[in-house]
């Protein structure tokens, strides 16, 4: 292949786990030195996604399939297109992923065009074009087929959610496969829930919302629901806070911050690296804070020296290791250290902030296209 990109560069893995797809890669980057222009252009598009799935490597990943669309082969060059499409759009350069997919839409490969058709819609949403995002929506579920159709299925929800479109809205809900379950089965009830909470049907809207909460298969999307409305009564805020436990502890994310939203220096900060802690610096000064130190000693929290970095004044930092207690117990816990600990009135309002690996982004997205040549 005539490009920079190198055999060290797209082959290497780490440990002995990356072992066998380091042969793979080394198998296809083989291939794409020596055959027939269409083999090694197919075998450059399955790299690329090798690459760009098991090494995080983009830079690499596209050096490929620029390779592979400058070929002129089909069913190489669309499918490169379907790929490198999907790279400017994670990337944030929508109007080249854009031109992209408009050229994979055009594939004779049915499951090519139906991937092009789900992703370019949900680049559309990010242009807030919705209407040309239904339109393309609808023309690829006339080509999909499994999750891919699902996908399509909870765009097109999403849409009609958005323009209020309501029986179009169920009928795209009623469509999607509960059995597909993960993210599309947690999109659906996101969504559904969103739905009825929009025409005033409270119940309905409410057992969807627990069904989402039930799935820990989509963990991830419980903070759409968590986020909304504000959490300032006694039995709001308890629940909130337990339901945030039960995402910290399914592994939504790495740590939570609770806070007085109005008096932020009233904070909970809780981690689950090593077991579920919760540390904090009581706020205040003089006897109010060793009377708050006082009580929270009582609830079980212990001294363990100077704060963490960012957490507050490098001040004396308790902390409670919550070890079996259930979630519930956990959150009312917390408002008992708030209430009484850090003396905020019943009707504070709770402010959550999340920390994870990595910000998931707000609209929950398809996953990246996993087709090959």
């Amino acid at each position: 292949m005539s490009r920079r990109t190198g055999e060290a560069d797209v082959l290497v893995g780490s440990g002995a786990a990356g072992a066998d797809a380091d042969g793979a890669r080394r198998a296809l980057w083989e291939r794409t030195r020596e055959g027939p222009v269409a083999e090694r252009a197919a075998a450059a598009v399955a790299l690329a996604v090798s690459v760009r799935d098991g090494l995080r490597d983009h830079r690499q990943a596209r050096a490929l399939l620029d390779w592979a669309v400058g070929t002129g082969v089909e069913p190489a060059v669309a499918l490169a297109h379907l790929h490198r499409g999907h790279l400017n759009q994670v990337e944030g350069q929508l109007q080249p992923a854009r031109s992209d997919l408009d050229v994979a839409l055009r594939s004779v490969d049915p499951r090519c065009a139906a991937l092009a058709a789900l992703h370019l819609g949900w680049l559309l949403v990010d242009l807030r074009d919705d209407r040309t995002a239904w339109s393309r929506y609808e023309w690829g579920l006339g080509r999909a087929e499994g999750a891919v159709r699902d996908w399509l299925h909870l765009g097109l929800a999403a849409t009609a959610v958005r323009l209020g479109w309501v029986p179009q809205a169920q009928g795209h809900l009623s469509r999607v496969d509960p059995a597909t379950g993960g993210l599309v089965a947690g999109y659906a009830a996101l969504l559904s829930g969103r739905l009825y909470r929009t025409i005033g049907q409270p119940e309905l809207a409410a057992g969807y919302d627990q069904r989402l909460l039930a799935d820990v298969g989509a963990v991830g999307l419980w903070p759409a629901l968590l986020d909304q409305g504000r959490a300032n009564r006694v039995d709001l805020r308890i629940w909130r806070m337990a339901q945030w436990v039960r995402w910290l502890r399914a592994g939504g994310g790495t740590g939570l911050r609770f806070a007085d939203r109005r008096h932020p220096d009233a904070l909970l900060v809780l981690s689950a690296e090593a077991g579920l802690t919760v540390g904090t610096v009581p706020p205040g000064g003089g006897r109010r804070r060793f009377d708050s130190a006082a009580y929270l000693t009582g609830l079980g929290f212990e001294l363990l020296g100077p704060a963490p970095a960012g957490n507050g004044p490098t001040d004396s930092w308790l902390c409670w290791t919550v070890g079996d207690a259930d979630d519930e117990t956990v959150a009312m816990t917390c408002e008992s250290a708030f209430t009484s600990g850090f003396g905020r009135k019943d009707d504070f309002d709770l402010a959550v902030t999340r920390e994870t690996a990595g910000e998931p982004p707000p609209v929950p997205r398809p996953p990246a296209p996993d087709l090959l040549p």
